[in-house]
């Protein structure tokens, strides 16, 4: 088999087969030195496939292999995104994203990474801290998406929301985008029924009391909240959406039933 080595890599940044891509990178990587300066792009690659495991073996032989490259503190970067979109250890990512800052504090790009990061291992309050130096650097939805999930896990919830309707704003398919990249607490679902709903888990609707004032066609939404409705929240934040629509016939106990 004949590579031409300079081709090849945008090459593979066009197809769509994946399985002739994974295969050209395979050869790629049994013909070339550990050194080689395109194993960068390789990474990257992977990464595009959602290749894990050969991703991150092409950033550390990169990366170990280019010590004083310029490009050295965007590779940290990468492979700390790579980690924390697909759940790959984030500790050690997170390591990566330190030193993506330590050698570029200014770069809103790295402070974005590093609070996706803080947020997949569950550290709202840093994950917070990093997103505001990320919108103070340069204001975008990633960031102020990412910002609301921390936010909303720190119960700070009027802040989320203006914060969720700025990220909407400045990108309508920011959800979506989000969730494709492997962060799932921005899924949401929403199901229409034909039938009264039964069994209904408790943790998932919260229910407040009715007092008879209410209009008897009753909607209400809700977002990453739970508990019973004589009680109130009484559950942490769990980043889901949810949505109910019903048609009150009665107010009334089971005695008068």
């Amino acid at each position: 088999m004949t590579l031409n080595f300079r081709k090849v890599p945008a090459a593979l940044a066009e197809m769509s087969d994946r399985e002739g891509a994974s295969a050209d990178l395979a050869a790629l990587d049994a013909a070339v030195p550990p050194s080689w300066n395109l194993r960068r792009t390789m990474a990257d690659l992977h990464g595009r496939l959602n290749q894990g495991p050969e991703a991150l073996k092409q950033y550390a032989l990169w990366i170990d292999s280019h010590p004083k490259d310029l490009q050295l503190a965007s590779a940290y970067n990468s492979r700390c995104w790579l980690r924390a979109r697909m759940n790959l250890e984030p500790a050690q990512g997170l390591e990566d994203c330190k030193e993506a800052v330590d050698r570029d504090a200014d770069s809103p790009v790295y402070r974005d990474s590093l609070g996706w990061t803080y947020l997949r291992l569950g550290d709202a309050g840093r994950a917070r801290k990093a997103f505001d130096k990320t919108i103070e650097l340069r204001n975008g939805p990633w960031a102020l998406y990412g910002r609301a999930l921390a936010r909303f896990k720190l119960n700070e919830t009027d802040q989320a929301r203006l914060d969720l309707e700025a990220a909407r704003k400045l990108s309508p398919k920011i959800d979506e985008d989000v969730r494709k990249a492997g962060f799932y607490e921005a899924d949401m679902a929403i199901g229409v029924l034909d039938s009264p709903a039964k069994n209904v888990p408790t943790w998932a609707m919260l229910f407040s009391p009715l007092t008879g004032a209410e209009n008897r066609h009753v909607t209400t939404g809700g977002y990453g909240r739970s508990g019973i409705g004589s009680l109130g929240q009484v559950q942490g934040i769990d980043f889901r959406r949810r949505a109910a629509e019903n048609m009150i016939g009665a107010l009334a106990s089971l005695d008068d039933i």
